[in-house]
């Protein structure tokens, strides 16, 4: 087994909110008035041969309708990195005890069991960034129980160390690998320890990315820091969420008062 840790965070997908808007401007007019796009790879494709202009984001909103313009950049975000021969995602769901756990899988090759962080989280701030792997790897993306699109009908009693192990387990052997890469993002990477410490022998490799503490005595030095660290941030976040900036909505004019 090979232990790969990396310490460079995630950046959600909101990030790729104002290249898109640029790309997709030019596209406004040529949309269907139902915008029904929302997992298409052929609407990126499209856009990313069409001339773009900036445009504010108050102006799309008023063109397009918050409707519109969310599934517009829903499918450009998941589908950005994509060329032309490449296939779209297949995603669907496995049933396991008590819970529906979806799935989401691109790409050929060696195959990676992707583990997102939360343990309140769910997959999709892995997109657009995490699928750039799939021209040289198979990655399995899930929704852990009761997180994401995995939530449904799922009671807090049934979400515990175990059943996080059985989902994954479940995960491994519904897709028919003898062992894959096991890679875990923040709680993600607590359970893929966990994981590789009962299954060894189905782990290829153990990707850590910003693990949760490993043990007890992690967990208090955590602790620790983070209440001399993070005091201070606390209290600057308390003002600013009092100001009316921040009960605007204006990222650019909080940014000023920071």
């Amino acid at each position: 087994m090979t232990l790969l840790f990396c310490k460079k965070c995630f950046h959600c997908a909101d990030n790729t909110i104002d290249r898109e808007m640029r790309r997709v401007v030019s596209f406004v007019q040529e949309m269907p008035e139902d915008g029904r796009i929302s997992g298409t790879p052929q609407v990126y494709l499209t856009l990313r041969e069409k001339e773009t202009r900036a445009l504010c984001p108050a102006r799309l909103y008023a063109m397009m309708g918050m409707k519109r313009l969310s599934a517009i950049l829903e499918a450009c975000a998941m589908y950005s990195h994509l060329q032309l021969d490449q296939p779209a995602p297949l995603d669907g769901y496995l049933l396991v005890e008590n819970a529906r756990l979806y799935y989401r899988e691109i790409g050929q090759g060696q195959p990676i069991l992707l583990l997102h962080g939360g343990p309140d989280f769910d997959h999709t701030y892995f997109l657009p960034d995490m699928d750039r792997l799939s021209d040289s790897f198979r990655l399995i993306y899930y929704d852990q129980r009761g997180r994401g699109k995995s939530a449904a009908n799922v009671q807090p009693e049934d979400v515990s160390l175990e059943s996080e192990m059985q989902d994954l387990e479940s995960v491994r052997d519904s897709f028919r690998l003898e062992s894959a890469v096991v890679l875990g993002h923040s709680f993600g990477g607590l359970l893929a320890m966990e994981y590789a410490l009962r299954h060894p022998d189905r782990v290829s490799h153990l990707i850590l990315m910003n693990t949760a503490p490993a043990s007890y005595d992690d967990w208090m030095l955590l602790r620790q820091d983070r209440r001399k660290t993070t005091a201070g941030d606390l209290e600057k976040m308390q003002v600013l969420s009092s100001t009316p900036e921040y009960a605007s909505g204006d990222p650019d004019a909080l940014m000023k008062k920071c």
